[in-house]
Order: C-alpha cells, then structure tokens, then sequence
C-alpha cells in the first residue's frame, strides 16, 4: 500500500479546520493522508474530537479504520476519551474489536485511559464499543481484560460497571495473580466486596 503524505491536510484535520480540509479534499488531497510521522488526518481528527472533520473525511473516503496508521483513528479517539468522534467512527464502520500493534483493545485502552484522565466520560466510550460489539471480556496480549485494568487501577466505579455488564470476575489478573488476589494485596476493600459477590 502506498502511503501518501500531505501535511498540510494532516493540520488542517488536526488543527479543526472543516472548511480548510473540505477544500483541500476537493483539490485532491487524498482522504487517508499521513503526515511524515504516520499519522493520519483522520487520527488526527479524532483524537482532538473535530467531529465535523472526521466526517468530512470519511464522507471523502477515508477509511474509518485508518488505512494501517498507528494509531487507528478509533484508538486515537479512545486514547483522547474523544466521544463525538468515536460515535461517527463506529457508525461508519470502524471496528469495536479492533486492536493496537502492541495487541490492546480499544475497551482496554479506555480503561488505561481512564486511569490518566478522569472523570473525562471514559463510561460513555465503553458503553458505545459495547453497543457496537466489542467483548466485555477482551484480553489483550498480557492476558489483561478491562475489568483487569480497573482493578489494577483500583477503581470501583469502573469494576461496578463493568461486571454489571457482564464482565467475568475469574477471567484476566495480572502477574500469575487472580483480580480477587489483586484486590486483596492492595487492600481495596470495595473491589474485594464487588469481585466476591459477583463470583458467587
């Protein structure tokens, strides 16, 4: 696949710049440009949440999965707790399963994301990857599902939520540790109460 470079649609996308990317686009800027890091305009767009431009783009045809660029669009848009963009994504086409080089899962990454960044709408982001399909109980390449990272993290909220989705108490944990031994060591009472009333 040949990747094209256009920074200077790249910024435009990056910098929310709608009425510049239209026109760049209508001159012949290609939908799926990189600039020369690798990032797409569409990335770009996402993870700030200029959702007018994602969809400019993708009305343009770009590839809502990002053509190969690292990042993804919709993990840019995770990463960023980007909603707006993330919604139009998904509605185009974007895979809710789809995963990172390094093996993570978007819903992974809201969670590592939400330990970052709180109270940044983290919950809105899972719950519209779950509606579009992704597994509650995804593990990535180390084994680690969401509800593992909320617990790592310690953060009742997001293990409440998450199991009263559905999520699997017995499955991930984290360096040969079961999430209830986790929780045990680090001494997060609540999440000891959550993970033993839902393995029951």
């Amino acid at each position: 696949m040949t990747v094209l470079i256009d920074e200077e649609l790249v910024a435009a996308s990056a910098g929310g710049e709608c009425d510049t990317v239209r026109d760049l686009l209508q001159r012949g800027s290609p939908p799926d440009a990189r600039n020369d890091k690798g990032q797409s305009a569409l990335a770009m767009a996402a993870s700030r949440n200029h959702a007018d431009v994602v969809q400019v783009l993708l009305d343009h045809g770009a590839d809502p999965e990002g053509a190969g660029a690292d990042p993804s669009p919709a993990r840019a848009a995770c990463t960023m707790m980007a909603a707006d963009a993330l919604r139009i994504l998904l509605a185009a086409g974007a895979d809710p399963e789809s995963r990172h080089a390094d093996g993570q899962s978007l819903l992974n990454g809201v969670f590592l994301a939400e330990g970052t960044r709180r109270d940044r709408g983290y919950l809105e982001l899972a719950k519209m990857l779950l509606d579009a399909g992704a597994s509650i109980d995804s593990a990535d390449g180390d084994g680690a599902t969401p509800l593992t990272r909320a617990v790592v993290l310690g953060r009742p909220e997001s293990v409440r939520w998450l199991l009263d989705r559905g999520a699997d108490p017995n499955k991930g944990g984290s360096q040969g540790l079961s999430l209830l031994e986790i929780a045990k060591s680090r001494k997060q009472a609540e999440i000891v109460r959550l993970l033993t009333a839902a393995s029951r």
